[in-house]
């Protein structure tokens, strides 16, 4: 009798935990929330933020491309997004960019590596997020 008591109490804690945690990466660790999104909750702002040596950003673009490029390594930035070794070198002296105005100013930076970097960092940004179905509630029938 008692066991049947505690049934109502087990089912509300896995229907929490199992929204809490949502989705996970392929390393099975929760998602961090900013890389996380539930059935198109938060759509990308696609309306362009402006053209930085005709390469057009849109505001969702400008924030992952300084993101990608404040965190970005020397090898990221050179090897994978197929810098120029010298503008790569620029960007890393340069961190922290706070705007795309500061980004397209630094030596070595012109249309080509700003089309390169955001690629690169559209890539990454994709393969780091993990857009999953709202989470479902977990029920567990106990005999």
């Amino acid at each position: 009798m008692k066991r049947a008591a505690y049934t109502p109490m087990l089912i509300s804690a896995l229907c929490i935990f199992t929204s809490l945690v949502g989705c996970v990466d392929d390393d099975s660790a929760p998602v961090a929330p900013v890389a996380a999104t539930f059935g198109g909750d938060s759509a990308p702002d696609t309306s362009i933020a402006g053209y930085w040596d005709d390469v057009a950003f849109s505001k969702a673009d400008v924030e992952i491309v300084l993101a990608f490029a404040n965190q970005a390594s020397l090898e990221q930035l050179d090897i994978d997004a197929k810098l120029d070794v010298r503008a790569a070198r620029s960007i890393i002296n340069a961190q922290p960019i706070a705007s795309m105005g500061h980004l397209s100013t630094l030596h070595f930076v012109g249309a080509s590596t700003l089309a390169r970097l955001k690629a690169a960092a559209l890539q990454d940004h994709a393969a780091r997020t993990v857009v999953c179905a709202e989470p479902q509630p977990l029920f567990l029938i106990v005999g």
